[in-house]
């Protein structure tokens, strides 16, 4: 259906214009208005709007086209020169059921809704977001089903005169604070909770917020000042932004598209300066929102980035070298967190941004600071300053994020909220005690846990601290440990995790684990068995600890010649093979192991291709136990061997075939001559294992040839 009617309106605006009346804003006087934003002080929201007092109620003004079918479209464009874009503020509105409102810019390519009776409210107000350009279209499809009458009343209209969703991607060269993509991922979590506030003309910063309930309630800290005057309880048509963030580290442009709009105050406090407020809508999954977790200790915490909306930029993060914040105040005394960022700063549309610990949990919302963009100090309203605030339910946060009345000092946050309810647990699997590691080796510690937050792995040695294994890492239950070579052998060795968003969510191991060595393989070549052709070299293994899988290569100097096969020599049933340049690989597909002791290991076979000599090595060794580690392997001496072709029929072995050879054959057919190894292989012409006439006969015919 939006799709449907996204089509009618556009192409009906551009085709048909002229059936749509106009009505054309005042001008106003923009140099006024931007002295008066330059004089701002501290501590107000940023106004990116002029705001025109109106009274159009839509179906006076609206043009009305009457189609076959009994239904209507009525269009009405409101024209606001060189605005950057352009929105509408309802305070009379119902729209029946069957019918349908949209919102568009015929210049561009950008539309809102199409708004139908879901989008009805008991106040019978509405809003949207901010659509591109200085002319928009109003244009309402009435169902010729539709029994009700519907109502369309605009009090504003605004003129956004800063562009601040990039529509038009301007950039900002002050430094405040570095694009989001930049990032290396460690508060990736963080930034996804991070909203850009629109308030009809102003802007701020927002964050979207857990509570101990892990229900998923929409709700959002931002600062008292940028909801001022808005009252408890008092429904608002505020649009919230997800993902206004570039893409890159050098970006100027966010996008705009993942959005919601419309609010009810739940609680703020002046002194601390928060506002706690309840979206009417979750945010989509698309959004990817992430609800971020709190520590409402009164404890000065180490502060580790801010994430905030600078004059309406794309996302921004800051960074601090986990200094510690002062207690201070603004309104009254010890009432905000003081700091000044290492890296980055905040200016207007900044204010209510989060300030995150160096356990990644929000302590407080920015209030307003001395400086723009890295120069001054920065004040954020403290979450311990809030939690009970004002006493009662609209002047406090505790009511709110804390509905049960659990008592807990700090939460993680959580993007799905699949703990059902649950405090967060973690509960380290392996190693839990009683495992024999392997210096060397590779080994996957396991856990299970109900949060999305990072974790810390930690290795402790008789209960003291030894070494961190990873500082910061995805909690995805598996972490695979390249466990070091030059590791102590000890039997005393505890893992330690912890979830980086409440440092208090932690498990070890329930006991002792060891590691120890990974024992050692010598390999050598025992013999080399030379043929007529070629021959066979055999490798003998020492090893004191079980070997579940070895390669290795057999290389020759100068290359002269090819191996041809090989044959397992121990009774593991291990799976063999070699290439023709010497690569042997072995193992076992039924995780058996070569037993410790001294035995052969293989056979290799060759052939000659050339040469009289070759000297023989073992190179490039991996050698591995059962636990997939790797055992320090000792390399025998190579071996010259010297390379002996034998043809068949020179029997005297001097390289020629003659009436000598016939002789030496016939005398030892009739044994009176006795021959060596070497002599045999000639003598045996028909290679059939026996001297006899046979050969003999054969041997006459090569000489008469």
């Amino acid at each position: 259906m939006r799709a449907i009617y996204m089509i009618i309106g556009l192409f009906s605006s551009l085709i048909i214009a002229n059936q749509a009346d106009i009505i054309k804003m005042d001008s106003f006087d923009l140099e006024a208005i931007l002295s008066e934003d330059a004089n701002r002080q501290p501590g107000t929201p940023e106004r990116y709007a002029y705001s025109f007092n109106t009274n159009i109620d839509f179906f006076e003004n609206a043009i009305a086209e009457f189609l076959d079918n009994g239904d209507i479209i009525w269009r009405l464009r409101l024209q606001s020169d060189d605005a950057v874009g352009m929105k509408v503020y309802f305070n009379d509105f119902y729209v029946p059921e069957a019918s349908n409102l949209l919102i568009y810019s015929d210049q561009y390519d950008m539309v809102m809704g199409p708004f139908t009776s879901d989008n009805n409210h008991q106040d019978r107000e509405f809003s949207h977001a901010l659509i591109k350009g200085d002319v928009i279209v109003l244009e309402y499809f009435q169902s010729a089903s539709s029994t009700e009458s519907p109502a369309l009343n605009i009090s504003n209209v605004y003129h956004a005169y800063k562009d601040i969703l990039g529509f038009y991607e301007s950039s900002s060269e002050r430094n405040c604070g570095s694009n989001v993509a930049c990032d290396d991922g460690q508060f990736s979590d963080q930034i996804n909770s991070v909203i850009f506030l629109d308030m009809n003309g102003y802007i701020c910063s927002a964050a979207l917020i857990n509570n101990t309930s892990y229900d998923l309630t929409p709700y959002v800290l931002t600062a008292y000042h940028c909801v001022d005057p808005e009252t408890p309880g008092e429904h608002n048509y505020f649009t919230f932004y997800f993902k206004h963030q570039s893409s890159s580290c050098s970006g100027s442009s966010g996008s705009y598209s993942y959005s919601r709009t419309g609010s009810t105050l739940r609680s703020s406090y002046y002194y601390s300066d928060f506002a706690l407020l309840e979206m009417d809508y979750s945010p989509a999954a698309s959004f990817n929102g992430y609800y971020a977790g709190w520590d409402r200790s009164s404890t000065s915490p180490q502060v580790s980035a801010g994430v905030h909306h600078p004059g309406g930029a794309p996302k921004k993060i800051n960074y601090d070298n986990n200094d510690t914040a002062y207690s201070d105040g603004w309104y009254s005394s010890n009432t905000h967190w003081r700091l000044n960022w290492d890296e980055g700063g905040t200016e207007g549309g900044s204010s209510g941004s989060p300030l995150f610990d160096e356990n990644k949990l929000i302590v407080g919302q920015l209030h307003g600071g001395s400086g723009e963009c890295g120069s001054g100090t920065d004040y954020y309203g403290k979450i311990s300053t809030s939690w009970n605030g004002g006493g009662t339910s609209t002047t406090r946060l505790s009511n709110w994020l804390d509905p049960n009345g659990t008592g807990q000092t700090s939460i993680s946050g959580t993007y799905n909220g699949e703990n059902g309810g649950d405090p967060p647990e973690v509960t380290l699997i392996s190693p839990n005690g009683g495992e024999s590691l392997e210096v060397g080796g590779s080994y996957t510690i396991t856990w299970d846990d109900n949060f999305d937050d990072n974790i810390s792995l930690k290795l402790y040695r008789g209960g003291v601290f030894a070494a961190t294994l990873e500082s910061s890492t995805q909690s995805d239950g598996s972490y695979t440990w390249n466990i070091p070579a030059d590791i102590e052998e000890r039997n005393d060795y505890k893992i330690k995790i912890t979830n980086l968003g409440q440092s208090t969510v932690y498990d070890y191991s329930d006991a002792y684990f060891s590691i120890e060595g990974a024992g050692s393989v010598s390999i050598s070549i025992m013999d080399v068995t030379l043929s007529s052709t070629g021959g066979i070299a055999t490798i003998y293994m020492e090893n004191d600890t079980p070997v579940a899988g070895y390669q290795f290569i057999l290389s020759d100097t100068p290359n002269y010649i090819d191996i041809t096969g090989i044959e397992d020599l121990t009774s593991s049933g291990f799976s063999v093979s070699a290439n023709a340049d010497g690569q042997v690989i072995a193992f076992s597909f039924t995780g058996g192991t070569i037993d410790p002791g001294s035995q052969p290991l293989a056979d290799i076979a060759f052939e000659v291709a050339g040469g009289e000599e070759v000297s023989l090595c073992l190179t490039d060794p991996v050698f591995s136990s059962s636990s997939a580690s790797l055992i320090p392997v000792t390399l025998g001496d190579c071996i010259d061997v010297e390379l002996i072709q034998v043809i068949l029929g020179d029997v005297n072995l001097d390289s020629i075939i003659n009436v000598l050879d016939a002789v030496i054959l016939v005398n030892a057919v009739l044994d009176s001559t006795s021959l060596d190894d070497l002599q045999e292989q000639a003598a045996d012409l028909n290679s059939d294992g026996i001297l006899n006439v046979l050969d003999i006969v054969i041997l006459i015919n090569l000489i008469l040839s």
